[in-house]
């Protein structure tokens, strides 16, 4: 059952993947962060290092690309920054394992991730006091 979701996933990935590509690049938004610690973006684990962010104007994707790799990510929601305009990413810890929770593009929109179901796992255990606590890690970006 969860090889069949992983597939049906990885088909829609590469779908939104190629309806990205096709999209006039002149519209991206691109920001640059260098994010000092291993984090998740759903079920992709990512290495620290630098990573160009793009949202294209009008979808729900935002691409995270390093020399090493990168993910497409499709958006939850978005809503107006909370009283900031730098451009930001915020992570949510729980123990050592940090995962991406919003990319603020600009004074304009915060962009936020659904939870993955790891995140939900470590979000549980630490409401019942069986694993350490979240915090909230912002990590600064640069245009």
């Amino acid at each position: 059952m969860a090889l069949r979701t992983r597939n049906i996933v990885s088909i829609m990935a590469a779908s939104l993947a190629f309806v990205v590509s096709a999209a006039p690049r002149a519209e991206a938004q691109d920001l640059r962060a260098h994010i000092p610690f291993e984090f998740r973006v759903n079920v992709t684990t990512l290495p620290a290092g630098f990573y160009d962010i793009t949202q294209l104007t009008g979808t729900p994707a935002v691409q995270l690309r390093s020399p090493e790799g990168g993910v497409m990510v499709m958006m939850d929601r978005s809503t107006p920054p909370r009283n900031q305009e730098n451009p930001q990413l915020t992570f949510t810890k729980y123990g050592d394992r940090y995962f991406l929770r919003d990319i603020r593009i600009s004074g304009e929109r915060e962009l936020h991730i659904k939870q993955s179901v790891a995140e939900r796992e470590m979000e549980r255990a630490s409401k019942d006091g069986k694993g350490p606590a979240a915090t909230l890690v912002a990590v600064a970006v640069s245009k």
